[in-house]
């Protein structure tokens, strides 16, 4: 017999838990050698739209160069 835990439908990507467990999704769009790759990103709740963007900079700017990362919104 299966188990709720061996159930597929029931599997949740990382954005999907932080989401539940109380967090902000923040789009990004980052370029990387001219193309265009689309991720998310979870922030806490507490956090003011302007404080994710800024800590959101701060983290993937580094990795990525200023000019490359864009932020679409956080909701």
């Amino acid at each position: 017999m299966k188990t709720l835990k061996n159930f597929e439908a029931f599997k949740l990507n990382k954005v999907q838990m932080n989401a539940i467990a109380g967090g902000k999704i923040c789009y990004l769009s980052i370029v990387i050698d001219g193309k265009t790759e689309y991720i998310q990103a979870v922030v806490p709740n507490d956090m003011t739209t302007d404080e994710a963007y800024q800590a959101l900079h701060k983290k993937y700017d580094p990795l990525y160069g200023g000019g490359n990362v864009g932020i679409t919104k956080c909701t």
